[in-house]
């Protein structure tokens, strides 16, 4: 795949640690540019009603953020707002796009995501 040349959406990456004593830190977070997809789908059989929800995103790889944390962004949080809403997403996988045969250059940072609940931090 060829390296996206304009990202249109923009979102949060927050990454967190959990310190000695089990309380979640924010250890890291950046605004960064993305091309985010959603998709969600319904079906009815047997009586039962199904739901099916995904999310992906592409982050900009050319992004010092993403440079730093692409090998460990599994377990960060991905927040988007769109239309003054905001949602939070867990990353689950990271795929980098490398073209291997011609130049070895990585273009693309791939993220499957997890819908998941807002991160409060506990005041100091």
């Amino acid at each position: 795949m060829k390296k996206i040349d304009y990202y249109h959406d923009v979102c949060t990456v927050n990454i967190y640690t959990t310190n000695v004593y089990g309380v979640q830190e924010l250890e890291a977070t950046s605004e960064v540019p993305c091309l985010f997809n959603w998709s969600f789908g319904q079906n009815h059989s047997n009586w039962v009603d199904f739901e099916n929800v995904s999310a992906t995103a592409y982050l900009d790889i050319d992004n010092l953020f993403i440079q730093e944390w692409k090998y460990r962004l599994e377990g960060a949080y991905l927040v988007f707002n769109r239309h003054n809403d905001e949602v939070w997403y867990r990353i689950n996988h990271v795929t980098l796009g490398i073209t291997l045969l011609t130049d070895n250059v990585e273009n693309n940072c791939f993220v499957t995501l997890t819908k998941a609940q807002p991160i409060i931090l506990e005041s100091e």
